[in-house]
């Protein structure tokens, strides 16, 4: 039985978790192709060494700590809106809009032949087309999985679920035609943006990075401020109301804000699959369903999955993988495991 959340236990896990981010963040920059670090210690470093430190590999560790909590605070808010331990942040159809909404970025925004004014703008503006592309594409799934799950006041979980299954297999079928027909030179780009990528694609170098960081941070603060309407909800929506919960206001509120922290999370490193869900659900059985301590958990916890996961990605291989695939292959068995274990 996990003991009662006191500020004491509080201050302890987020301090930790804290710490273990900072240390993981710091190998995250450390670690690479070439022993930089060292270079650095010795205080031999050049100015290419400090150019791959900062516009490199610590972008690359900001993108993990940002997406990695984004994707894991949605992931905690959706299990407790569907009361199911197993809800994945991409169940709403976020991720199938964002891939749309990217792949056209990279197939017409960057054609040279797309001379429409409103492409010219997009394509001259010192924001980069892609990311803002994808986070508009998952804007219009959500706004479309929204239209079509509205109830009488409260919010239709089983509704809202089936809606955001449909408009992913939708927005799937759209990403492999428009890839079908796509510049063949443009493909690997595509796959690699579709499988995750944490290079931030030069969004971060353009003065987006505040923007981006403090979109997360306001998503993160109003998911901790929804902290005990989310254990009421736990506990049922006639519990919920007794308690005095606006069921249908609080059910709306966490199903947008799940929408846009996964909406920011997929726009600037791609589809990655596994951390809203397999980091919430250990969290969950580690450190008790309190959502005070689990959203802030969750958020400093998911980042530091993914900047970890990032390093084998980057390392291992003379070639560059994708960080999805590094999650997929963890979270696959681990998935396999926790569904085994719940039917025994």
């Amino acid at each position: 039985m996990t003991r009662p959340l006191t500020a004491r236990r509080w201050a302890w896990t987020i301090g930790a978790l804290a710490l273990v981010a900072l240390c993981v963040s710091i190998l995250g920059v450390s670690i690479g192709s070439e022993d930089i670090a060292t270079r650095v210690l010795q205080g031999k470093a050049t100015q290419v060494d400090w150019t791959t430190i900062i516009q490199i590999r610590l972008v690359r560790v900001l993108v993990g700590l940002l997406a990695g909590g984004a994707l894991a605070t949605a992931g905690v808010v959706l299990q407790a809106l569907f009361r199911n331990p197993l809800a994945d942040p991409f169940v709403l159809g976020t991720s199938g809009g964002a891939a749309f909404g990217a792949v056209v970025g990279i197939v017409l925004l960057e054609d040279a032949g797309a001379t429409w004014g409103w492409v010219e703008t997009l394509r001259q503006s010192q924001v980069v087309c892609i990311p803002v592309m994808a986070f508009l594409g998952s804007l219009l799934s959500v706004a479309l999985v929204s239209a079509g799950a509205v109830g009488r006041g409260a919010l239709p979980t089983q509704s809202l679920l089936l809606i955001g299954v449909i408009a992913n297999y939708v927005f799937t079928a759209l990403v492999l035609l428009i890839t079908v027909k796509a510049d063949p030179n443009k493909l690997p780009r595509i796959e690699a943006w579709l499988l995750g990528d944490l290079s931030g694609g030069g969004f971060l170098a353009t003065g987006a990075a505040a923007l981006l960081a403090v979109s997360v941070a306001i998503c993160a603060v109003l998911t901790f401020w929804l902290a005990r309407p989310l254990d009421a909800l736990t506990l049922g929506d006639e519990q919920a109301r007794a308690l005095g919960v606006p069921v249908g206001r609080v059910r709306w509120t966490a199903f947008l804000l799940s929408s846009l922290a996964t909406a920011i999370a997929v726009a600037i490193a791609g589809v990655i699959g596994f951390v809203g869900l397999l980091l919430p659900h250990g969290f969950r059985r580690l450190f008790g369903a309190d959502h005070r301590l689990l959203v802030p958990a969750c958020f400093l916890g998911g980042g530091t999955l993914l900047v970890l996961c990032d390093i084998p990605a980057r390392t291992l291989f003379p070639q560059e993988l994708p960080v999805g695939i590094v999650t997929a292959i963890l979270g696959g068995p681990l998935f396999f495991l926790i569904l085994r274990r719940r039917s025994s």
